[in-house]
């Protein structure tokens, strides 16, 4: 089974066991993911459009604790 919903299709999902309640669960993409087991930390950073940019959302996870950041990057024009 699935155990997140990163980059996936709600029936790739749905196929994986989740019950989507509403919404896009591959609305956000994954932009980077890395974790050390031995010293038990996990961080992410997923990345979804929004009308004139983006959300970006920063996951970390140390032991059982998680910290969130969520930011909007406006697009740049040149």
């Amino acid at each position: 089974m699935t155990d997140h919903l990163g980059n996936v299709t709600p029936e790739d999902a749905r196929n994986n066991g989740w019950v989507i309640d509403h919404g896009d669960p591959g609305a956000w993409e994954c932009v980077c993911k890395a974790h050390n087991n031995d010293l038990r930390i996990m961080k992410s950073t997923k990345r979804m459009r929004v009308p004139g940019g983006w959300l970006y959302l920063v996951t970390t996870q140390i032991n059982q604790e998680s910290s969130e950041a969520l930011a909007f990057v406006p697009d740049v024009s040149p």
